[in-house]
């Protein structure tokens, strides 16, 4: 009975007296919860999307883990010896200078693979914009670049394209450079630096040109995790080593950009935090927006203090009201948040329509990505509504030390 009673009076409270409706100072307290946590959804939505690019353009391009042997790159692959392996297929990498007729000149990387086993490997396959990957196998000197590359040294596909490779030594003998010409059979367009500083050949072609035991050669692989690479290089290392005899080199994605991960994730986290200060500030508003009804309120409290009603029933009463703001505003700001999310594209497209200026002018970003995710719903929701009750709980404090013998005297 006195729970029902706290709830018709924090209702009550919640409402201006002379109009019936949400008080002024009620509007401005739950509006500024649903900007607060909108914004935040908003932001993190927007770093998941920029992650996920960074995700598929990246490691998109690349092996998740590659195992350097060069007596590997002679022996076929064998999924049943991994778990948790996707793909797998031989490589031969080498750097080269690039050069075309328009006399300009690229240092690019050349992966000689096997045109089949590659689909399985990187996205590189799925993402060609002129020409045809199956034609690497039926072309020994067949190349596929960047479209970025290409535009760069002015080449389409059937052009010849030099690459000057500076062959590694065997022990005793001196550096030379080798000059190989390819043609470029298709390319591709990632949006990512692959545009411009990858290659694919095919393996058997390279092989009869430069020797393995001179540059990178073995086995690369891909997993279903490709966060998982770190752990499982280990694991990949041993079978190998136990079903071929031969102790391998094992390196990961993360050798090379886990750095830049992890600042992405590390920026993530201090966004969150310092948007927190926002539902921090509107927590507060929360805690003002009581503390006014307090003292609006004060013979009312006093009177229901000398009928009888406790402390903990005053308490209640403000703490249910701001329990009422902080789950309106946490839910309406949460529906807010991640339906922005989901438009912020067609929004930002818009705008530049409207601005007529072009915003990810200079990026590899065609539009602005973002997509939320319930673990990041839940964390906002959770750290809103421990906030406004920490300030309910301050502002029902102070109700409950109103004495009514001081006003009704």
């Amino acid at each position: 009975m006195m729970d029902k009673l706290a709830l018709l009076i924090g209702l009550r409270y919640l409402r201006d007296i002379r109009t019936g409706r949400l008080s002024t100072s009620s509007l401005f307290s739950l509006g500024a919860l649903i900007l607060g946590v909108a914004a935040v959804v908003l932001v993190m939505s927007i770093m998941n999307g920029f992650r996920q690019e960074l995700n598929l353009r990246l490691l998109g391009s690349i092996a998740h883990l590659e195992a350097v042997h060069p007596q590997l790159v002679n022996r076929p692959t064998s999924l049943g010896w991994f778990e948790k392996i996707k793909g797998a297929g031989r490589f031969l990498r080498f750097e080269a200078l690039a050069w075309s007729n328009n006399q300009r000149s690229q240092v690019i990387s050349v992966f000689a693979v096997d045109p089949e086993s590659e689909k399985d490997i990187t996205r590189i396959p799925e993402h060609l914009v002129i020409g045809q990957w199956e034609k690497l196998n039926s072309s020994p000197s067949g190349l596929v670049i960047g479209v970025a590359l290409a535009d760069y040294l002015g080449l389409v596909p059937g052009d010849k394209l030099d690459l000057l490779v500076l062959e590694r030594p065997l022990r005793g003998s001196a550096s030379r450079p080798k000059r190989l010409t390819f043609e470029v059979v298709a390319l591709f367009r990632l949006g990512s630096q692959a545009d411009y500083a990858f290659g694919f050949t095919r393996l058997e072609g390279i092989q009869e040109l430069l020797s393995p035991v001179g540059w990178p050669a073995g086995w690369r692989f891909s997993l279903d995790d490709a966060l998982a690479a770190p752990e499982q290089a280990p694991k990949v290392a041993t079978a190998i080593r136990n079903n071929t005899g031969l102790a391998v080199n094992m390196s990961s994605w993360a050798d090379t950009f886990g750095s830049l991960f992890q600042a992405v994730r590390l920026e993530k986290r201090i966004m969150f935090v310092l948007l927190t200060f926002i539902i921090f500030i509107a927590a507060l508003g929360v805690a003002a927006t009581q503390i006014l009804a307090i003292e609006q309120k004060l013979s009312g409290i006093a009177i229901l203090s000398a009928m009888g009603m406790t402390t903990g029933g005053i308490m209640r009463v403000f703490l249910i009201q701001g329990l009422l703001l902080g789950l309106t505003g946490v839910l309406l700001g949460a529906v807010s948040g991640t339906l922005l999310a989901n438009y912020i594209s067609d929004l930002m497209a818009w705008f530049e329509n409207i601005l007529g200026v072009t915003l990810l002018s200079g990026t590899y970003f065609e539009k602005l990505p973002s997509f939320w995710q319930w673990g990041d719903l839940f964390a906002v929701t959770s750290v809103t509504l421990v906030l406004t009750l920490a300030s309910s709980l301050c502002s029902a404090f102070l109700a409950a030390r109103v004495r009514p013998t001081r006003l009704l005297s």
